[in-house]
């Protein structure tokens, strides 16, 4: 709550109790809308109380959060002071212990709302560790509108992954989510020795801070401006440990063309656009591959475009498909499968025939142009590195004229 500031007493003169009451209360005001003590990453936190400082009614429970306990459960307040190693963020942290056995569990506890902005990326991030390494743990994400209606489904962040033991001193971890397009507020679940796995165990968490993402390096990847279908490889090895944001197009489709003479053709369709924040392990290689631009027809329906992605799976942007001959124009990239993301736009269709000029490449999702439609000519290929444009379809006049390429997709990273 806000606090009157006293006047600084004069030198020599008694420190009162009203001044050291209120120096405290501002301490404890700034601990709470800051998400905790300790500094560092936590300043600056949308969560309030995310250390666990504040306590102002002495019930146990840290302001600001709701504690939920599992069958034969328990949760404490820990740590009295800087040097105490029952915390590491502040002077307080939060610990849920099970006696394991049967259906038997920790506990879990859930913060107040606070806004969010949607698609706008969160890091989420907390010190912990337990004294089990086999012990399920989770960190979870809910999302709300704007009349606090909770939007389905709730984010995992993070869970025990198997083969990967818990930490069993204190540990930084984090993770991120993707608040969906209604969404304007959110709450964070921390859950300790859950049931699932019954352990006999303690969980320990402190420093927990919820930010948006700022992302001020990048690394693009472009696929071969030539066309004709393949990918182009690179191994991508994360110079951090962290979040990153990933996002992939795929390449164009190829315009059409027909041997009728004095017949324009169809253009192709743009790649599809796929973008999540995923977490990448410092020095692990990542398969990076950049899908080509589909060939342009001769006499034939325009190639489609190559998918692009990282890491197999991770993210997937759909290649745009080729102009159909005496058809319709290429079908954009799809942003269902096999696109994969946490957000997904699905590529433009391939333009139509009009009086005078063939059917234009679709624009590309970032915004580019296709290749122009021609008359008499053969097609034309977007601009190089326009991430995933469609090649417009050939005109024939007395011979064979060709559509043009795909544009080459494009794979973007930031951190």
């Amino acid at each position: 709550m806000p606090v009157t500031i006293p006047s600084v007493p004069n030198v020599g003169d008694p420190t009162t109790r009203q001044f050291a009451s209120t120096l405290i209360q501002a301490l404890v005001d700034i601990n709470s809308g800051s998400g905790g003590g300790g500094g560092g990453s936590s300043s600056g936190s949308l969560l309030l109380n995310g250390s666990f400082e504040t306590d102002a009614d002495t019930n146990g429970t840290p302001d600001n959060w709701t504690v939920t306990l599992q069958t034969a459960g328990a949760f404490t307040q820990t740590g009295n002071a800087l040097t105490d190693t029952a915390c590491v963020s502040g002077s307080r942290a939060i610990k849920f212990t099970s006696i394991g056995g049967g259906s038997n569990g920790g506990g879990q506890i859930q913060s107040d709302f606070f806004e969010v902005t949607p698609l706008r990326p969160l890091k989420v991030e907390w010190l912990w560790y337990c004294t089990s390494t086999t012990a399920a743990n989770f960190v979870k994400v809910d999302f709300y509108d704007a009349a606090q209606s909770f939007i389905s489904p709730t984010v995992t962040v993070f869970q025990k992954q198997t083969g990967v033991n818990n930490p069993s001193s204190w540990t930084q971890a984090f993770g991120c989510a993707v608040p969906p397009a209604t969404a304007r507020y959110a709450k964070i679940t921390l859950i300790g020795c859950d049931l699932s796995v019954p352990t006999a165990c303690s969980t320990y968490f402190d420093g927990v801070a919820v930010s948006n993402m700022a992302f001020l390096r990048r690394a693009e990847f472009h696929g071969n401006a030539a066309g004709g279908g393949g990918v182009r490889s690179w191994y991508f090895r994360p110079p951090l440990t962290g979040p990153y944001r990933v996002t992939c197009i795929g390449g164009g489709g190829g315009g059409a063309s027909d041997s009728t003479n004095d017949t324009g053709e169809v253009g192709g369709g743009s790649g599809a656009l796929a973008q999540s924040v995923v977490v990448l392990n410092a020095g692990t290689p990542y398969i990076v591959q950049a899908g080509n631009g589909g060939a342009g027809g001769n006499n034939s329906s325009g190639g489609d475009g190559v998918d692009s992605l990282i890491g197999s799976s991770l993210v997937v942007g759909a290649g745009g498909k080729g102009g159909i001959k005496n058809g319709a124009g290429g079908a954009g990239g799809l942003a269902s499968s096999p696109s994969i993301g946490d957000i997904l736009i699905a590529g433009i269709q391939g333009q139509a025939v009009e009086t005078g000029a063939s059917g234009a490449g679709a624009p590309s999702v970032m915004g580019y142009a296709g290749g122009e439609g021609v008359y008499r000519d053969n097609g034309i290929a977007p601009d190089s590195r326009n991430c995933g444009a469609g090649g417009s379809g050939g005109w024939s006049f007395s011979v064979v004229k060709t559509g043009g390429n795909g544009g080459p997709g494009c794979v973007i990273i930031e951190w």
